[in-house]
C-alpha cells in the first residue's frame, strides 16, 4: 500500500532560510517569528512546544486566527529559553 504524502504523527521537517531544521530542543519555551509567504506579514509567539506550534499554524488548527487568516505559517527566527518566563519576558 502507497504511504499517503501527510503524515498524522507531526514528523515534519522544516526548513529555515532553505537549510533543514530539527526540533530535538528540550527546553522551558521558545519566542518565535512566523511570516506569510511574500514576507509582508509576520507573527510573534512564545511557545513550549515549537514544533506542535508550527504544525498547528500550517495546518490552520484555527480557522479564524490572524495566522490562518494572512497565510501566516513560514518560521523565519526562533529562540530557546531555560523556562517559558525567560521566553515571555524576552
Amino acid at each position: 500500500m502507497r504511504q499517503s504524502p501527510r503524515t498524522e504523527n507531526n514528523n515534519q521537517n522544516f526548513t529555515i532560510f532553505n537549510k533543514p531544521l530539527h526540533f530535538n530542543i528540550e527546553v522551558g519555551g521558545c519566542i518565535y517569528i512566523l511570516t506569510n509567504e511574500h514576507h509582508t506579514t509576520l507573527n510573534l509567539g512564545v511557545t513550549a512546544d515549537l514544533h506542535s506550534r508550527i504544525v498547528e499554524h500550517r495546518e490552520k488548527v484555527n480557522p479564524k486566527s490572524f495566522t490562518a487568516r494572512y497565510n501566516i505559517f513560514k518560521l523565519v527566527y526562533y529562540e530557546t529559553f531555560y523556562s517559558i518566563e525567560e521566553a515571555i519576558e524576552r
